[in-house]
Parts: C-alpha cells; structure tokens; sequence
C-alpha cells in the first residue's frame, strides 16, 4: 500500500495483497454509501451469482459470514475514528460447513481482522483524496465542471462529434444590483440544475464563470442540439420569478457551435464559435439561439 500514491491502486494493492496472504479466491474492500457499501478495489474471481454485502453489518458484530454456491466468505468492518467506514470482504471455493466448524482458522481470522483495522484508515483516505480531486475539479457554487477541467475533459475528446452549447443569462447583472448576489447565486444554481438533469450520456457541464454556462452535447449534429436547446429554452421561463423587475425579465441566450467527427478544429476555436453564436442571439433580442452558419431561432 506504501508504494502507492493515488488513493485506487492503493486499494488495490491491499485487496492483492490479503487475497495471497489468507490465501483467498477473491477479495474486495468496500466504503459505506447511502445504501449497504461501494466496492472500491477488488481481486481474484467473483461467484457467478454474486456475493451479496449490500446489508449493513451491526457494529458490534464485527464480522458477518457470505456466502455463494461453492464459495465461503467472511465480511469485516472496517473503522476511522471508532465509526464504520467500510468492510473487507474475503471468499474462497469450498462448500459451506456445519455452524458450529468455522470455515477459517484462527490465524486467518486474526490476519482479517488485522487487515480491516489498517484498511479503515485508507479507506478515509482514498475518500478525503477523491473529495478534494472532486472540489478542484467542480464549480463551488453550482457543482458543474470548472472551466479547467471542462476544457480538459473536452480536450481529450479531440476529433469526436457533438455541439457545443454556449449559455449566458440576459439581464443577470440587475438581479444582483437590485436583489443582492444571494439571489443571484440562486438563479445560477437554477440554471446549473437544468444544465445538469438536461446532460446524456457523455456530455458535459461546466461553469465558466459569472453567469457563462457551457454543455459538449456529445454525437450531437446541428437538428439534436436545435431541438434539445429549445427544451432548454422553454424550461429556462421559470426564471421569470428570480428576474430583477418586470421590464428586465431573466432568460438565456444560447450559442451553438456543432464539431462533425474527425474535425480538426482547436479547442480554443471551437469555444469562441459557441460564445460568439451566443452573442448573436443577445443582439437578436435576447431569450433564443444561434448557430454562426444558420439563421437566430
């Protein structure tokens, strides 16, 4: 585990490494989530039917037996700071044996429960690692990608088609100069949580800043991203509400800059012809969309 830095192949040293020491058919280390546990590293084979670990173990248990067809299994908890955090859990091939005979000796108990203890902590921190690696790759406020990462996740789909989609909020800047920037930083949220439950598949969602919004419509041609930022300018009405007064209304106006497969445009280019569609559709009257090659909707 010592020899790893990142927090996954840590893990998965550790599940590799107790599976030889026991030795095992298989292992996989698990942290707590909302429901049961999350695998988090595994090793060695799994049963064809699966080895069910979805039910909390009570802590004052300790240990829980698994079991599949052909396959003993013992599930462990693992702690930080006296609280569960995780379990280990370790299986091998054999039949299951009467209850009162344990299906492992105790020096392979005691190896287990060693194990778990040592595991509670890299378990808290491969979670304190991916929570800062999520916060420096997220938006504080809306929790979309920052404007860096957006433009290395779409960087590294370089010559993939889709459409990008510039979004920019009309009449943003009188929400917080009449409303204070607590209201502002709940149109934003709005808005990001529309971008957000909008996005398929491999899209992405980022934050530029301010009140820039950005959405890679990954294999979207010209008619899909048309039709899908219409549903986003139809929803975008809601905002009426948040606006600054009547005669400063919010809305969106959106700019799309579709990328064919195999296009060799720069990211850099690609960007700017989103941002600048976008600004065709402000000096068209705001509250509709712009391609620079087709006419305003």
């Amino acid at each position: 585990m010592r020899d790893e830095v990142e927090p996954e192949p840590m893990l998965a040293a550790a599940a590799a490494a107790v599976a030889r020491a026991v030795p095992l058919s298989g292992c996989v280390i698990c942290q707590t989530a909302a429901e049961g546990f999350e695998a988090v590293a595994t090793f060695g084979d799994t049963p064809a039917s699966g080895i069910d670990i979805r039910e909390p173990i009570v802590a004052g248990e300790g240990a829980r037996a698994i079991a599949a067809p052909g396959y003993v299994g013992l599930a462990l908890l693992t702690h930080h700071q006296g609280k569960p955090n995780g379990l280990v859990g370790a299986w091998r091939r054999g039949e299951p044996v009467p209850s009162d005979t344990p299906p492992w000796t105790s020096d392979e108990h005691s190896l287990l429960l060693a194990t778990a203890a040592h595991l509670g902590l890299a378990i808290q921190q491969y979670r304190h690692q991916r929570e800062m690696r999520r916060l420096s790759d997220t938006d504080g406020l809306t929790g979309l990608l920052n404007r860096r990462r957006f433009r290395e996740l779409l960087q590294a789909r370089a010559g993939l088609g889709g459409c990008l989609v510039y979004v920019d909020l009309d009449n943003f800047k009188a929400v917080n100069d009449r409303h204070g920037h607590q209201r502002g930083d709940a149109v934003l949220q709005t808005l990001g949580d529309w971008l957000r439950e909008a996005a398929e598949g491999d899209d992405l969602v980022g934050r530029l800043g301010g009140d820039e919004f950005v959405f890679w419509m990954a294999g979207a041609g010209g008619t899909t991203a048309l039709a899908r930022a219409e549903r986003l300018l139809s929803v975008s009405s809601a905002l009426g509400p948040l606006s600054a007064s009547l005669d400063l209304p919010l809305s969106i106006s959106i700019g799309l800059a579709v990328r064919p497969p195999g296009g060799e445009e720069t990211l850099d280019s690609l960007i700017a012809r989103g941002d600048a569609a976008m600004y065709r559709a402000k000096r068209a009257g705001k509250n509709r969309i712009a391609q620079m090659d087709d006419a305003v909707c």
